[in-house]
């Protein structure tokens, strides 16, 4: 039987571990009842595990040798490789080390270092990829490029000045476009079929100073006529979140604003959009624990709802009908645990059907809540 695999990766910081779902002969992945799989690594253990997305149920053990820091990164488009960056917090080293695990087979088939730029020992934040593979994108936390490899990632094809810090990228839908946040202000617009840096807008300069808050995540609507910025912190609204509604020109080189949504809260994690793009979900973190925040897309109103099983998620995924959530849940103080957990949730219900039985590594006093923040990349078009 033909198997059709899609993924989602997630990554927590400082307690780092990645998911990457691997979904085979269904519809949609709340409807999965078989072949579904959920790839995660602690810093802490130097492993990655798999775990079936259905029991929740530990599958197998990966190996990571002298990994300092594990960090999933993303899949391939053909949904066969998951990328793990193993040195991602070594200041020490003038290079990342990505290792290339088979979803076929679970282990790792390559390992492929990736040089900083002279000065700098940030992480990687983003690999993204052109739609037929050919081409891969990678963005460092320190640096003011982004890089073009080979889809293999063994041969560089170009360096993209963009400018500082850029932090992550999101596609288009179709793949055509890669948009890059900067933490000091630009959005850069690449095209990946080319690899050509199509436009780079400031929106905290000039005629455009859309905010004064950190850019932190984009995600475009599925007709990719809009795209979305999430600002952390600006000070001109009390340093609550902010949602920038974009829209590109014809030629993607410059984007319009439309709307600045204000979220009434200053503690803030990553944000969803729906399938449809009809949501946006923005749970509430580092905060009253359980508060999520729902964006109507059409009229661009907040409301404010609780979901206490969630406590502390910055990151989750929302499947396509709306029907089920895939978090990763925080420690940290007066949240009711001491250690990361992945579950799966019912948001209507409140209730936790399924979480998993493996656990990373954490280090410190039991006393003592590990703060971790979590990053959501998602390349499956099932679970969003």
């Amino acid at each position: 039987m033909k198997r059709n695999l899609k993924k989602a990766v997630l990554n927590v910081g400082k307690i780092s571990f990645g998911l990457a779902l691997a979904l085979q002969g269904a519809k949609t992945f709340a409807d999965t009842q078989i072949g579904t799989f959920i790839y995660a690594a602690s810093n802490k253990s130097h492993e990655v595990v798999k775990i079936d997305a259905t029991s929740f149920k530990l599958i197998k053990k990966i190996d990571l040798p002298n990994a300092t820091s594990p960090y999933v990164l993303g899949v391939d488009p053909a949904q066969s490789r998951v990328f793990m960056q193993r040195d991602s917090e070594d200041a020490s080293k003038d290079k990342r080390t990505i290792d290339v695990i088979s979803t076929e087979t679970d282990m790792i088939t390559r390992s492929v270092d990736i040089p900083l730029p002279s000065g700098y020992s940030g992480r990687i934040t983003g690999l993204n990829f052109s739609p037929d593979g050919s081409r891969a994108f990678i963005s460092l936390t320190e640096g003011d490029s982004v890089l073009m490899l080979s889809g293999d990632l063994t041969r560089q094809l170009g360096v993209i000045k963009t400018g500082r810090t850029p932090w992550g990228g999101t596609l288009s839908p179709d793949g055509a476009w890669l948009y890059v946040p900067h933490q000091e202000g630009n959005i850069a617009i690449i095209n990946t079929a080319s690899g050509v840096l199509q436009g780079i807008v400031n929106v905290k300069a000039g005629a455009s100073k859309w905010t004064d808050g950190t850019l932190y995540q984009i995600v475009v609507s599925p007709d990719g006529k809009t795209v979305y910025v999430k600002v952390n912190g600006p000070s001109a609204n009390g340093y609550n979140a902010e949602l920038l509604v974009l829209q590109p020109n014809a030629g993607h080189s410059e984007l319009t604003l439309v709307k600045r949504v204000v979220f009434p809260t200053t503690f803030y994690g990553d944000v969803q959009l729906t399938a449809d793009g009809k949501k946006l979900y923005m749970p509430s973190w580092g905060g009253p624990g359980g508060q999520m925040f729902i964006v109507d897309m059409e009229t661009y109103s907040v409301t404010t709802t609780k979901i206490a099983s969630l406590l502390q998620a910055s990151s989750f995924s929302i499947t396509r009908d709306g029907m089920r959530i895939v978090a990763a849940q925080s420690p940290a103080a007066g949240n009711g645990t001491s250690v990361p957990s992945i579950m799966s949730l019912d948001p209507a219900s409140d209730l936790v059907s399924a979480k998993a039985d493996w656990v990373p590594t954490v280090s410190g006093p039991s006393s003592v809540y590990p703060q971790v923040s979590f990053k959501l990349v998602s390349t499956n078009p099932i679970c969003r």
